[in-house]
């Protein structure tokens, strides 16, 4: 899909394809693995709080840093 993408010029050339999924997975057991730490940080007191941060929040941040390193800045 990026290789697609970078021959139609919509991704950038210059990206370690290699890299986007660590930098995914990498973000997500950070966040699970240092979980006491998040709860305290984001007052997340509940399971269901803490789920629900990672399917909105963080979802949506690793989201938006993975289009950072994809596309063209303007």
């Amino acid at each position: 899909m990026i290789n697609q993408g970078q021959a139609q010029g919509v991704f950038r050339k210059d990206i370690n394809i290699q890299l986007i999924t660590p930098t995914i997975i990498g973000t997500f057991f950070h966040f699970h693995m240092n979980r006491s730490f998040f709860e305290e940080l984001l007052d997340l007191k509940t399971d269901e709080m803490f789920n629900n941060y990672i399917k909105n929040d963080l979802t949506k941040h690793i989201q938006q840093t993975i289009k950072a390193l994809l596309v063209y800045e303007n």
